[in-house]
Parts: structure tokens; C-alpha cells; sequence
């Protein structure tokens, strides 16, 4: 799903990290793909994929959304909504239907869970 994200900051030591928002969600992501240069400030369109293998998957009494940085890696905890169709809602939705394919148990409630890191592939516009 093609999101429009504000860049807010570059990492001048790592080329691929990028501080990224989207709907006022600002994360670190890694830099997967973009075919030009991109500069803090500016909108782009983005494709958004939670990368690696889902871990300690659970469901979550909480009932929040967010997204929490893992120290300075790129891994995240997320916490959010898991549709009946697998999408999730953490902020934004992320499309992934294989993603959470073995997970069917955890359709319509909240869950929380690891993530390796969270890509993202700046598309042409």
C-alpha cells in the first residue's frame, strides 16, 4: 500500500536510516529502495513492510496502538489492531496478508509483537 511519508531526518553515518511520518507517526526506518535522492522535509510516496520474522506474538489486553523503538536498532515492539482480512492497524495499515497468515486465531483483537525492522522503498511519483 503506497503511503505519503515526510522525511524529518537522515543518518549521515548510515545511508539507510531515515526518521520517517506518516498520519503524525514518526518512526526510524530502513531505507530499502529509492531511485533519487531524498531530502529532510520533503513528502514522498512510500510502500511500508515489516521486515523479518514476527516474534513473541501475542494477544494484547491493552487495546493501543504505537510503535516503540528498540533501543537504536531498527527493531520495533509494535502494538496494534489485527483485521479479520490480516491487515494491521498501527497508526496506518500495513497490508500484508502472508504476514500474519499463521496467526488467524489473533483476527479482530489487538495484538503486540517484534519486528525486526520496519522498510521502507520510496517509490517513483
Amino acid at each position: 500500500m503506497m503511503y505519503t511519508a515526510i522525511v524529518k531526518e537522515l543518518n549521515d553515518n548510515i545511508e539507510e536510516e531515515a526518521i520517517i511520518s506518516i498520519n503524525n507517526i514518526d518512526f526510524t526506518t530502513f531505507i530499502a529502495f529509492t531511485p533519487y535522492k531524498i531530502k529532510i522535509g520533503e513528502e514522498y510516496p512510500v510502500d511500508i513492510t515489516l521486515f523479518g520474522d514476527i516474534l513473541n506474538i501475542t494477544e494484547s489486553l491493552d487495546k493501543k496502538i504505537e510503535i516503540n523503538r528498540m533501543g537504536e536498532t531498527f527493531g520495533y515492539i509494535i502494538h496494534g489492531y489485527l483485521f479479520e482480512n490480516g491487515k494491521l492497524d498501527i497508526g496506518f495499515i500495513i497490508e500484508d496478508n502472508e504476514l500474519f497468515y499463521d496467526y488467524p486465531y489473533l483476527y479482530g483483537k489487538y495484538v503486540t509483537f517484534e519486528v525486526n525492522r520496519i522498510d521502507s522503498e520510496f517509490l517513483i511519483y
